[in-house]
């Protein structure tokens, strides 16, 4: 093969794996590495991996802990502050917390939380007290479910479910779904208001 043939060869395939991946967005999360594996990732690697997604640090010092309902660490984890990404996807602002120990190093929780566009990452508006309108609701629906259709794909049908009525003139409610496969916990929960939406999808092991 010709020197120019091999890079119009490469260009065509690394172009396929761009396309592939831009197809679906949050395919990243379902990575072996990031899902059933996650124990083994370890926050140098995570580091890397938002930066090549083009994720922003968030580096301002604000103390927050995970809640036990989350995680309950059951093994006693000393936890380091946790390395807090944010990046804009097409439609919502996800931020990516990871919880780690400060022995090795390890990844023991990924929480990753869809809210508005972020103002301080191309210009977008970070605001979510305001007003919902449908077409926004549709827009955190198609979200929730495609998350949800792509935990279903690795681990089955979920171990417990709770959804709250719903009703067309109150938004605030939550739905919530549990997986739990040998040692691997996830939940995926969808939150609406009056004033803001958001999803939250949290995976560890114990």
């Amino acid at each position: 093969m010709k020197p120019l043939q091999k890079i119009t060869f490469i260009l065509i395939v690394l172009c396929f794996v761009s396309c592939k991946r831009n197809e679906n967005e949050d395919a990243f999360i379902f990575e072996n590495v990031r899902f059933e594996n996650m124990d083994e990732l370890n926050i140098k690697d995570a580091i890397e991996n938002e930066e090549e997604l083009g994720s922003t640090e968030r580096t301002e010092n604000i103390t927050f802990a995970l809640d036990s309902g989350y995680y309950p660490n059951k093994n006693g984890f000393e936890l380091a502050y946790p390395k807090v990404f944010e990046r804009n996807q097409k439609e919502l602002g996800l931020e990516t917390d990871y919880f780690y120990s400060s022995n090795d190093g390890l990844i023991k929780v990924i929480f990753y939380e869809w809210k508005s566009k972020y103002w301080n990452l191309n210009g977008f508006e970070s605001d979510t007290l305001k007003k919902i309108d449908i077409s926004e609701i549709k827009i955190y629906r198609k979200k929730f479910n495609n998350l949800k259709e792509g935990i279903v794909n690795k681990l089955g049908k979920a171990t417990q479910i709770k959804i709250e009525k719903h009703n067309d003139t109150i938004f605030n409610y939550i739905d919530n779904y549990e997986w739990k496969k040998d040692d691997l916990n996830v939940s995926l929960s969808i939150y609406y208001s009056d004033s803001h939406n958001e999803i939250r999808l949290v995976i560890h092991k114990k």
